[in-house]
């Protein structure tokens, strides 16, 4: 269906046609490579046993990047011709805002738990002794919770305001499904737009650079220690093949920070701007002039939220040693089935 005759700004109708196009085909094929791959994350560290914190957490998180490559191609869909030019009574412009919301509470989810692991690794290396009396499998368990349930609540003020209903359409004359909007929604959307860039979001992103450096700085601390210890004495070969083994691990865990950070970073900074950029600029909005350009850029954000989601199985297998055990005990076990049937 059409999007009505509102006078568009900088994008027009036919851009984001051409931007939707591209859009459907490019989460159709990254969306669903990640939401398999995630799948697989979920089904190897269910096999290892949910029995310490690091894995129950990235087990949770792989559930959710389920979420958030699957919402996605959702809104993909909704830019496919096979899809808008079918004739179908809905709005897919308006269910494309729709889903990607509920897209943005998954990421959002997402983007917790990745701040709590941080966490948790910085305290284990800030505090190796006391770290598993603190962050319990129990407390754990209430805090992957906790984290879902404030980051979807975040999202819950936008489903209220802006909602899909049967309404008459003026331009086709038949009843569409498409989005209506309640009288309080610019006072709801400016509090809850508020908050959430000025502390949520920006705090989620804000805590997990200061835990990645925190705890990059102790890894480097204890390889220099290390160093300064095998360079005042001399040591057996055992100690020595030890303590290269430690440097090994510790250069391994500053690399998977990094590439942590440095995904996440390059993924939600522009999902930030947009946000930012809603609230400071009053046409860039659903239902204003400038919607088109925001359903782009937004929509754009979303996909760079999903190959955040889409690319963990490559660090966890290259990062993770026990990681990739249990994946090729599975191909190994798999390939066994395969002969013995």
């Amino acid at each position: 269906m059409g999007n009505g005759s509102l006078d568009h700004g900088i994008a027009s109708d036919s851009d984001l046609h051409i931007y939707g196009v591209t859009l459907s085909i490019l989460t159709g094929l990254i969306c669903s490579f990640g939401a398999l791959t995630n799948i697989l994350n979920v089904v190897v560290f269910s096999r290892q046993g949910l029995a310490d914190t690091v894995t129950v957490t990235f087990f949770a998180l792989s559930i959710v990047d389920v979420g958030v490559t699957i919402t996605m191609f959702g809104v993909g869909l909704c830019f496919s011709p096979l899809i808008t030019e079918a004739g179908y009574p809905v709005n897919t412009f308006d269910l494309s805002y729709i889903i990607g919301w509920t897209h943005i509470a998954f990421s959002r989810v997402s983007s917790g738990m990745t701040t709590f692991v941080s966490f948790e690794r910085c305290l284990c290396i800030a505090m190796p002794l006391k770290v598993k009396r603190i962050i319990t499998l129990r407390r754990t368990y209430v805090l992957l919770v906790v984290i879902t349930l404030i980051m979807t609540m975040s999202t819950v003020p936008v489903f209220y305001t802006s909602r899909m209903a049967w309404v008459p359409d003026p331009v086709s004359h038949q009843i569409v499904l498409q989005m209506v909007y309640t009288d309080d929604r610019s006072l709801v959307d400016s509090i809850s737009f508020g908050i959430n860039t000025v502390f949520l979001v920006p705090g989620i992103f804000v805590a997990l650079i200061i835990f990645t450096v925190i705890l990059i700085i102790n890894l480097i601390r204890k390889a220099k220690w290390r160093r300064s210890i095998s360079g005042d004495c001399v040591a057996s070969n055992e100690e020595m093949k030890e303590r290269e083994t430690l440097s090994v691990k510790d250069r391994k865990a500053i690399k998977m920070v990094a590439i942590v950070s440095v995904v996440f970073i390059v993924c939600y900074a522009p999902g930030i701007t947009t946000t930012m950029t809603a609230i400071v600029v009053p046409d860039f909005n659903v239902g204003r002039r400038e919607q088109n350009i925001l359903f782009i850029t937004g929509t754009l954000t979303l996909f760079l939220e999903s190959i955040n989601s889409c690319v963990s199985i490559f660090i966890y297998f290259n990062m993770s040693s026990k990681f990739k055990k249990t994946f090729y005990d599975m191909v190994y076990l798999c390939r066994c089935r395969q002969i013995i049937d």
